[in-house]
């Protein structure tokens, strides 16, 4: 065949399966879902679900999907989980990991400025020709403005490296369960709508 050919054909060919496999709400067997569900659900035993009862969040890698039930292993102790899909009142897929840099920075720059205050405090910081108070005011300015910057630093670094899960929800528009080809390995996609 001409190399032009081949480069028309083969994006021709892959363009369905790329298609199907780049679905926001696609799931694959072995990724990590989090479902809400009205039963309980132990390994060893049917589920009891109960209409008003308080809802159950489990959360591990997707197995299969047969029927009206969607098997999960699950993270702590490796058990299989089979709930019923019906039950199901909401499903997300994990997307990843984040950290909290913000969250650390902030929490870090009040903290550092607290620190430097209370430090601050304790001492005295004068440039020129000044009264005790004033001086005692100065140092305490002086840690804060030290402090402040520090504590950001340190509390971003800490928060950038406290990851957690980023979770997308599935929609849940229509009840439909359909199987998609995988481009990355061997396998299929199921895709899951409640």
């Amino acid at each position: 065949m001409s190399r032009l050919f081949e480069s028309i054909l083969l994006p021709l060919l892959l363009a369905p399966s790329v298609s199907v496999a780049q679905t926001p709400d696609s799931m694959v067997k072995g990724q990590r879902v989090r479902v809400v569900s009205r039963c309980e659900v132990a390994s060893d035993q049917a589920p009891v679900c109960r209409e008003g009862g308080p809802l159950r969040i489990y959360t591990g890698q997707l197995e299969t999907l047969d029927g009206g039930n969607l098997h999960i292993r699950a993270q702590s102790n490796n058990a299989e989980l089979v709930i019923p899909t019906a039950s199901v009142t909401r499903l997300s897929i994990r997307e990843g990991t984040r950290g909290h840099f913000w969250a650390g920075a902030g929490i870090g720059l009040l903290g550092g400025a607290l620190i430097g205050g209370l430090i601050g405090s304790t001492t005295e910081f004068c440039i020129d020709s000044c009264t005790r108070e004033q001086a005692q005011q100065g140092a305490i300015v002086a840690g804060v403005i030290l402090g402040a910057p520090a504590g950001f630093l340190v509390g971003g670094a800490i928060g950038a490296l406290s990851r957690s899960d980023r979770w997308r929800l599935v929609s849940s528009n229509n009840q439909r369960i359909s199987v998609a080809p995988r481009l990355s390995a061997l396998g299929f996609t199921v895709d899951v709508r409640f």
